[in-house]
């Protein structure tokens, strides 16, 4: 029986178009390279696994600040640390004890502060200066029947009484609210009650001032009132009549949180820590210069949210800063250390012809690589002890 024996390939043929083959195969490979490493586009590619890369887990031990420690130099002369949170995402209030932790024991502390009104803190804050145990115990009681503070916050706030209590009183740091007017619904429910004591002043025109939520129309109408309203609120109507000007300048929660926090902080003393929203916080905020103008040096580190819940009026939904391309872990914080990504906000702003404080950079990237940051993984909305009886 014949066999037939398969024809051989041309060997000067085959060797070429294998060598072809993997010629176009490594220019390719160095084409994608190229693309990723010198294009904006590439970059941003880049940025979730770089994040992911520099990013180290926050313990939940207290004793532990190794992970903090590379930002020390970053806020050793600073005279107010602001924490940016998402006040609605749980983990948020994980980060913030943590934070506490580390500054009670590297930095100079003097003050702690928090976006909701000062009423709610006074009598726990002067418990806690005094040592109270007993009225420390009671204000807290009455802090977690509260419906307006969520359970997370709470759990931030025992935890800096239990700082303060470890602490002589000549060291012990204060706690304040600086939320006081931040709507106009803020605005209409404080006039309602300054108005209440002025007999026939609830006229139809009053009532719908009052029940007016567009900026622009609620000061038209303010400022028609005006002389009625001054004849009714005395020297009360001073204090609106700034609120309606805050208004029209577009600065109304940011300049009232300002004045506010000077009010209670004095410029005197060590550091302030300050656990605010990302609304007091965002890039040129008026919030930020003017407390800088005032108090000095201030840092602000900003966090980031991978696949957390938060809500939106009232309803809870999804919040992920940086997409699906890199993961996680389950329920954690992590710190992302300056020094561990300016590099790459600088490779970033020389392919965009930028400086890497420009605003371009900053609205691809935030801070990252010009302060440490933080992220908060898988976190769910805060609860407050409430929701159980509803």
């Amino acid at each position: 029986m014949e066999i037939i024996k398969s024809k051989r390939p041309n060997t000067a043929r085959y060797r070429l178009f294998r060598g072809a083959a993997v010629f176009l195969a490594a220019a390719l490979i160095v084409q994608l390279i190229c693309m990723l490493i010198m294009t904006r586009d590439g970059q941003m590619l880049i940025y979730p696994a770089a994040v992911r890369l520099h990013a180290s887990k926050i313990t939940e031990n207290n004793l532990s600040v190794a992970e903090f420690y590379p930002m020390h130099d970053e806020i050793s002369d600073a005279k107010v640390i602001i924490l940016s949170v998402d006040e609605y995402v749980a983990g948020s209030y994980t980060l913030a004890e943590s934070y506490l932790g580390f500054l009670r024991r590297f930095v100079d502390l003097d003050y702690v502060v928090l976006y909701d009104t000062n009423t709610k803190f006074r009598a726990l804050n002067d418990a806690a200066i005094a040592g109270d145990t007993t009225d420390l115990t009671e204000s807290l009681a009455q802090m977690k029947k509260s419906k307006s503070i969520s359970d997370q916050m709470i759990s931030f706030v025992e935890e800096c009484s239990k700082e303060n209590a470890k602490l002589l009183p000549n060291n012990k740091f204060s706690m304040f609210g600086i939320r006081k007017i931040a709507s106009i619904a803020d605005i209409a429910s404080n006039l309602t009650s300054d108005l209440f004591a002025s007999p026939g002043v609830f006229n139809a025109e009053v009532q719908t001032l009052i029940s007016e939520r567009d900026s622009a129309a609620f000061c038209e109408k303010f400022n028609a009132l005006a002389e009625t309203l001054s004849s009714a609120l005395g020297d009360n109507f001073a204090k609106y009549q700034h609120y309606v000007e805050l208004i029209e300048a577009g600065t109304l929660a940011e300049s009232v949180a300002y004045e506010t926090l000077i009010s209670l902080v004095p410029t005197e003393g060590g550091a302030i820590f300050a656990v605010l929203p990302e609304s007091l916080c965002r890039r040129g905020s008026p919030f930020l210069s003017m407390v800088e103008a005032y108090y000095g040096k201030t840092v602000v580190n900003r966090t980031m949210y991978y696949d957390c819940e938060t809500r939106s009026g009232r309803d809870t939904v999804k919040r992920n800063d940086l997409g699906g391309a890199f993961m996680f872990g389950e329920d954690s914080v992590y710190i992302i250390p300056k020094t561990k990504t300016e590099n790459f906000r600088r490779r970033l702003a020389d392919i965009c012809g930028k400086d890497p404080d420009d605003g371009e950079i900053y609205d691809l990237i935030g801070d990252s690589g010009a302060s440490t940051m933080f992220a908060v993984s898988r976190s769910g909305t805060v609860t407050y002890g409430s929701q159980s009886e509803r």
